[in-house]
């Protein structure tokens, strides 16, 4: 009898359980706000155990208006991976010229419902852009056995 089906509790720590992934190509975000906006780049995914971590990894493009600066930040649901509301896993100061944006965060959510990530942006000063130049933005989500 072939083996069709590998049994998740058999892969052991470390294992990739799942992966998902999820793109952003339909024109640019901007802000000028001090808080964090939604920068409409999103996947969501359903852990298999709740013991299960998920490593997020994101690219993206970042800009900013001569002399701006921007924080970039991946959110759990309505939860900030970041270290505090105005500080975020990636930045942007780039004098009016376009950058690439990557995080990636080993999260620990503790569940097996749906749970969303999805990527966030505010202004330090000036108007921060992201998606810039019709570049296709990416979140890819791995489930890692715990």
């Amino acid at each position: 009898m072939a083996l069709t089906q590998v049994q998740t509790q058999m892969l052991g720590t470390g294992a990739v359980l799942q992966v998902v992934q999820g793109t952003y190509s339909a024109g640019q975000s901007s802000t000028t706000s001090a808080t964090f906006v939604s920068a409409n780049l999103t996947a969501s995914i359903t852990p298999k155990f709740a013991t299960s971590k998920i490593y997020v990894s994101v690219t993206t493009t970042g800009y900013s208006t001569a002399g701006g600066n921007g924080t970039f930040t991946i959110y759990r649901n309505s939860t900030n991976l970041g270290p505090s509301s105005t500080y975020g896993l990636g930045f942007v100061n780039t004098n009016a010229l376009w950058t690439s944006v990557a995080m990636s965060y080993l999260d620990s959510p503790a569940t097996t419902s749906s749970t969303a990530y999805t990527v966030y942006f505010l202004s330090g000063s000036g108007t921060i852009y992201t998606n810039i130049a019709n570049s296709v933005s990416v979140i890819t989500l791995m489930e890692i056995a715990g």
